[in-house]
């Protein structure tokens, strides 16, 4: 049995400013006054993985996990608000699974499940305010899925494989910028 971990402290700032000085009747660009906007965050990172060897060619592992992206401004021209900020997001990683090496490591087989919990995901969206790219948060968001691999090398240099995934990416909460209700709905790329 073998467990691992690890924390990690980030204490960044970020200042983002702007102004539009001359407007733009084809793109609907308003003048708008200087603006500045305090996307700074701090906090933690953690990591812990366990995992067990049940032979030399089967082991069993289980990680719980920490993820973090800053925030940060959309400074684009057509934006009435001028700056719009967008905060960060996190995420916890829950993992468990299997990699194996069988029959003279001629097969491999690797499955795992896995469930992540975003808090203010990061989505860049069409605004219509604007009709440019903005990103903005939604309140939550859950990834659920399953993957498996099987790879089989009957010879030297000869290789077949076959893998497999399943996604459940849904919005926990979320309404756009345009005021649609995104809430059940799968995530978008």
């Amino acid at each position: 049995l073998t467990v691992t971990g690890g924390a990690r402290r980030f204490d960044y700032d970020k200042t983002v400013s702007g102004a539009v000085t001359i407007g733009n009747v084809i793109s609907n660009s308003p003048v708008t006054a200087f603006s500045q906007v305090d996307a700074s965050a701090k906090g933690w990172v953690q990591r812990v993985n366990v995992n067990y060897e049940f032979s030399k060619s089967i082991m069993a592992y289980a990680q719980a996990s920490k993820g973090f992206r800053p925030g940060g401004a959309n400074n684009i021209p057509g934006l009435t608000t001028g700056l719009v900020a967008f905060a960060p997001d996190s995420l916890w990683n829950y993992e468990a699974g299997v990699k194996t090496q069988l029959f003279d490591n001629k097969v491999r087989w690797n499955s795992s499940v896995f469930y992540m919990k975003y808090r203010d995901l990061q989505v860049q969206q069409t605004s219509g305010a604007c009709l440019c790219n903005i990103i903005n948060n939604a309140s939550s968001a859950t990834i659920k899925g399953v993957e498996s691999e099987l790879l089989y090398s009957p010879m030297s240099r000869v290789q077949l494989s076959l893998s497999g995934t399943y996604l459940s990416p849904k919005y926990d909460l979320f309404i756009d910028t345009n005021g649609t209700n995104n809430t059940g709905k799968i995530l978008q790329r």
